[in-house]
Protein backbone atom coordinates (compact mmCIF):
# COMPACT_ATOMS: atom_id res chain seq x y z
CA UNK A 1 0.00 0.00 0.00
CA UNK A 2 1.42 3.33 -0.98
CA UNK A 3 -1.04 5.68 0.73
CA UNK A 4 -4.58 6.06 2.00
CA UNK A 5 -6.85 9.04 1.52
CA UNK A 6 -9.62 8.85 4.13
CA UNK A 7 -12.76 10.51 2.80
CA UNK A 8 -14.97 9.76 5.82
CA UNK A 9 -14.73 7.36 8.77
CA UNK A 10 -16.34 4.70 6.56
CA UNK A 11 -14.86 5.51 3.13
CA UNK A 12 -11.24 5.62 1.96
CA UNK A 13 -9.33 5.63 -1.31
CA UNK A 14 -6.32 3.32 -1.05
CA UNK A 15 -3.40 3.43 -3.47
CA UNK A 16 -1.33 0.29 -4.04
CA UNK A 17 1.70 -0.45 -6.16
CA UNK A 18 3.13 -3.82 -7.09
CA UNK A 19 6.29 -4.69 -5.17
CA UNK A 20 7.69 -6.51 -8.21
CA UNK A 21 9.84 -3.91 -10.00
CA UNK A 22 9.36 -5.68 -13.33
CA UNK A 23 5.58 -5.37 -13.02
CA UNK A 24 5.14 -1.69 -12.15
CA UNK A 25 1.37 -2.02 -11.73
CA UNK A 26 -0.45 0.61 -9.67
CA UNK A 27 -3.98 0.20 -8.35
CA UNK A 28 -6.56 2.40 -6.66
CA UNK A 29 -9.33 0.94 -4.50
CA UNK A 30 -12.29 2.83 -3.10
CA UNK A 31 -13.02 1.04 0.17
CA UNK A 32 -16.19 1.47 2.15
CA UNK A 33 -17.54 0.02 5.35
CA UNK A 34 -20.73 -1.94 4.79
CA UNK A 35 -21.95 -3.58 7.99
CA UNK A 36 -21.11 -5.85 10.90
CA UNK A 37 -21.79 -9.54 10.59
CA UNK A 38 -21.65 -9.78 14.38
CA UNK A 39 -21.98 -6.78 16.70
CA UNK A 40 -19.18 -5.96 19.11
CA UNK A 41 -19.32 -7.41 22.60
CA UNK A 42 -17.63 -4.27 23.95
CA UNK A 43 -19.65 -1.77 25.91
CA UNK A 44 -17.80 1.38 24.89
CA UNK A 45 -19.95 4.46 24.36
CA UNK A 46 -20.83 5.07 20.72
CA UNK A 47 -18.96 8.40 20.79
CA UNK A 48 -15.70 6.65 21.71
CA UNK A 49 -16.14 4.09 18.96
CA UNK A 50 -16.90 6.79 16.36
CA UNK A 51 -13.86 8.81 17.46
CA UNK A 52 -11.63 5.73 17.25
CA UNK A 53 -12.93 5.02 13.72
CA UNK A 54 -11.71 8.47 12.65
CA UNK A 55 -8.12 7.68 13.62
CA UNK A 56 -6.00 6.51 10.67
CA UNK A 57 -5.67 2.71 10.79
CA UNK A 58 -1.88 2.85 11.16
CA UNK A 59 -2.25 4.92 14.37
CA UNK A 60 -5.10 2.94 16.02
CA UNK A 61 -2.87 0.40 17.79
CA UNK A 62 -0.69 3.20 19.20
CA UNK A 63 -3.73 5.08 20.54
CA UNK A 64 -5.28 1.90 21.97
CA UNK A 65 -2.05 1.06 23.81
CA UNK A 66 -1.82 4.60 25.23
CA UNK A 67 -5.39 4.36 26.52
CA UNK A 68 -4.84 0.93 28.05
CA UNK A 69 -1.62 2.06 29.75
CA UNK A 70 -3.32 5.09 31.33
CA UNK A 71 -5.29 2.86 33.68
CA UNK A 72 -2.25 0.91 34.93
Amino acid sequence: MAKTHRITAQVATVYYHCQNDDCGSRLVYDLTYSHHTRPSALTLPAEVIRAFDCIPPEKRREVAEMLLNQNR
